[in-house]
């Protein structure tokens, strides 16, 4: 990873993607994050990158790695199909537009 010449200290990568990706591992890179979050993830991050990291850098990244299916946002902010009580965004009928336009929501 590069971002311009510098090195990324503290490194988060949170992949979100629906879940029927995951399942019949439909997608590339459903296999590569099962192989970066697996026991030789450290190895698979250092023959991927472009810029060589140190053991304890690659395995803190792996740490900050995970993956969100869209359905588990949906659960979470919509159930019962209505926004969750409390959450309050005056971006919610966005967010349900571009839930339903992927066929992501109602579930």
């Amino acid at each position: 990873m590069e971002v311009g010449n510098q090195r990324a200290e503290q490194f988060v990568f949170l992949l979100i993607a629906p879940r029927a990706y995951r399942e019949p591992r439909s997608r590339l890179f459903v296999y590569k994050m099962e192989e970066y979050l697996g026991a030789n993830g450290v190895k698979a991050l250092r023959r991927d990158l472009l810029l060589p990291q140190s053991n304890d850098t690659l395995t803190k990244w792996k740490q900050h790695m995970g993956w969100l299916d869209w359905e588990d946002i949906v659960e979470f902010l919509f159930p019962a199909g209505k926004p969750r009580r409390g959450w309050e965004s005056d971006h919610h009928k966005q967010l349900e537009k571009f839930l339903i336009d992927r066929k992501i929501w109602p579930h």
